[in-house]
């Protein structure tokens, strides 16, 4: 996946297997639409240490009609 700069650790995909989200040792984590050709569609960073696990909870909001 284009985008993480070091190993992926985790990866989940949300309840209607939309979005897949990754987790990495890059401390960040990032959901992704692989329909759409693999597009990330956020980055969600600030970790000080490696992003190890990735829960899925509640509704994902698409916001613009792009996702997230």
């Amino acid at each position: 996946m284009r985008g993480h700069t070091k190993m992926i650790l985790d990866m989940v995909w949300d309840h209607d297997k939309t979005y897949m989200f990754t987790s990495s040792v890059d401390k960040s984590a990032r959901s992704w639409m692989p329909e759409m050709g693999g597009d990330e569609v956020r980055e969600f960073g600030g970790a000080t240490r490696s992003t190890t696990l990735v829960k899925v909870q509640g509704e994902i909001r698409k916001e613009g009609g792009r996702g997230m």
